[in-house]
Formats: structure tokens, C-alpha cells, sequence
């Protein structure tokens, strides 16, 4: 459960570097977002210095969703990182979703920056055959895959204030 109280404040090149450090750990982050997914509203993608690299937020039940006027924006994100684990048997699950799907024809996808980004419940063949295949290589019995959990989300303004901080200067310079 997320407290008022500030546990840890992180960079976001922190996080990606080195996520398992901050499993279970309420921590606050400020990132650029990248993404907002358009479906359901529940998933945004930020970047710290590197917009190659980014980590997927998860809207918790305070936050619901994640507004579209985002992308674009600094934000003060306040939540907790979780680990998802894929393991043979998350990957055979898959592969069994995506043969039910391909009989249903109901797979979509949703072009993100020129790369496809799958939304949640609908798999493919082509995502488990590439996860087998990073789990052999990997030489692990599973693979990582990390998110935030975001409790509280804000608009941040000039030099790392919020715009409720500093009266709604969002964008002045």
C-alpha cells in the first residue's frame, strides 16, 4: 500500500539500470513520457536522458488512468516496482492464447514509434516464439520484465516542480 511518506527518489537511468535493486520498493521517479496507451488508458511508457530506453507504468486503482495530454510531458511519478517473471509454462499459456486468438482473429497491435506494441491479453505466436528464444539464450529458468506501479502521477513544471508547486507554469520556460 502506498504511503504519503517519500520512501526513495530515483532516477529513471537508475531504475532501467539496475531495476532488481528496487522490487517491492516504493520510490518516486521524474521522466519524460513517451507513450500512453490509447486502448485502455492503463499503461504509459517514460524515458530519463535516453529515449531509447524506457520502463512501462502501470496505473494502480488511485490513479485508474493515464491521461493522452501526457505524452509529451515531465512527470513526477510516485509508486512501486514490480517484477513480472516468464518462465516455460507463462510462455506455453501464451502460445495457446495466440492459437485461440489466431482462430478468433482477434489479435491487434498498436504502432508505437515504427514498433508494435502488443496490449495485454492479446499475444501472438511471433511474442512467445521470441520469448523462448530469449529464455534460452538468457540460460536462466526465466526472464525479468519490470514496471511502476504508479500511485500518484503529476505534471511536473520547471526545474522539478510541480505545476500545482508552481501555479500552473507548465511548458513556461
Amino acid at each position: 500500500t502506498a504511503t504519503n511518506e517519500l520512501k526513495e527518489t530515483v532516477s529513471i537511468d537508475s531504475l532501467i539500470k539496475n531495476p532488481e535493486a528496487y522490487v517491492g520498493k516504493e520510490i518516486v521517479v521524474k521522466g519524460s513520457v513517451f507513450h500512453t496507451c490509447t486502448e485502455t488508458g492503463k499503461r504509459m511508457f517514460v524515458y530519463g536522458t535516453n529515449s531509447d530506453s524506457t520502463i512501462k507504468v502501470v496505473a494502480s486503482d488511485s490513479v485508474k488512468t493515464f491521461d493522452k495530454s501526457l505524452e509529451g510531458n515531465d512527470v513526477l511519478i510516485k509508486g512501486v516496482v514490480e517484477e513480472q517473471r516468464v518462465d516455460p509454462a507463462f510462455i506455453a499459456k501464451m502460445e495457446m492464447e495466440a492459437k485461440e486468438n489466431e482462430a478468433k482473429n482477434v489479435d491487434k497491435e498498436e504502432k508505437v514509434a515504427g514498433n508494435g506494441h502488443i496490449h495485454e491479453g492479446e499475444t501472438t505466436m511471433k511474442q512467445a516464439t521470441a520469448l523462448k528464444a530469449r529464455l534460452k539464450e538468457s540460460g536462466k529458468d526465466y526472464l525479468s520484465f519490470y514496471s511502476l506501479t504508479a500511485y500518484k502521477v503529476e505534471k511536473c513544471c520547471t526545474e522539478g516542480k510541480t505545476e500545482e508547486e508552481c501555479g500552473g507554469c507548465a511548458g513556461r520556460n
